[in-house]
């Protein structure tokens, strides 16, 4: 409780004060990130695409998810580092996180692309966090917003290249 404190620049007495055991503030924290991905999860799908190509959709959906990613950073790298959570906690954020794939999954449905969409956006969205993950972690210049555009504007190339040399079912 300590580290934490010093790291959100709060005294440990009013960190105890509204969290009496670290149960309840990692159970605090699960809840936020909970709802924050949510929140990526609705943008993506309620996203006003509607006369935009699926290029420009991945786009989007590519920078609000490194956007995202970036602003939780520590908390993914925890995450999976192996947090210690709870069976119900584990279930409630790989829901959450399904609810991106299925939102990109979606819209690359809705624009003909039906071979395989899931698959398709679980690749597409581990790969954007893994970016911002790896950059973090090795302290690449401040996460380069130059390096991720051409790494998102690359991705989408070689995710549209590779939906459309499927057949569309």
């Amino acid at each position: 409780m300590a580290d934490v404190a010093a790291r959100s620049r709060v005294s440990k007495t009013l960190l105890v004060r509204y969290f009496a055991r670290k149960e309840l503030l990692l159970a605090a924290v699960v809840d936020y990130v909970e709802q924050r991905i949510a929140a990526v999860a609705a943008v993506l799908r309620d996203a006003p695409v509607r006369h935009a190509s699926l290029r420009d959709f991945l786009l989007l959906a590519g920078n609000v998810e490194l956007h995202h990613v970036d602003e939780l950073s520590d908390w993914y790298a925890l995450w999976l580092a192996g947090l210690p959570l709870e069976s119900a906690q584990r279930s409630r954020l790989r829901s959450a996180e399904e609810a991106i794939c299925h939102s990109v999954a979606e819209r690359a449905r809705s624009f003909g692309y039906s071979s395989d969409p899931y698959v398709f956006a679980r690749i597409f969205v581990g790969a954007l966090q893994s970016l911002v993950l790896m950059q973090n972690r090795a302290a690449y210049e401040p996460a380069s917003a130059e390096l991720r555009a051409v790494f998102l504007d690359e991705l989408v190339e070689f995710a549209l290249r590779g939906l459309s040399s499927r057949p569309r079912s």
